[in-house]
């Protein structure tokens, strides 16, 4: 039994959640973090008749998942007041955005981090390009 997952799970119930990029990382997160019971609002600088964003949202809504969308320019603007961001990982952790989110006291974070904040497995990190 994993306490720190469980103590995540009961924590995501009904929190205010920002996700940040909504490309091939971040997909996930959102089915998951939905499915327990989050208020999503999902941040992307394409715009909404780009192909990709709009078969991404179709796909968000087929599966029953309703989010509140923030997209094309100025997308980051509405990114005030959560309790939970989880950015992109191309995202520099010192965007204004979220300072000014952090500062007020949100947590701001990524998949990456919370899921090696949660895994109960030894992890290793292989780096190079």
């Amino acid at each position: 039994m994993n306490r720190r997952l469980d103590q995540f799970k009961r924590f995501m119930r009904g929190r205010k959640v920002a996700v940040i990029g909504i490309g091939v990382s971040n997909r996930p997160l959102v089915h998951y973090i939905a499915k327990l019971g989050a208020e999503i609002t999902a941040f992307d600088m394409a715009d909404a008749d780009d192909a990709v964003l709009s078969a991404t949202m179709r796909e968000f809504e087929s599966a029953g998942i309703r989010l509140a969308w923030s997209v094309g320019p100025g997308y980051m603007d509405r990114l005030k007041g959560f309790d939970i961001v989880f950015r992109t990982p191309r995202m520099r952790h010192d965007e204004p955005a979220l300072l000014s989110e952090r500062e007020r006291g949100g947590i701001v974070t990524s998949e990456m981090e919370v899921f090696m904040e949660l895994c109960p497995a030894t992890l290793f990190g292989i780096t190079g390009s």
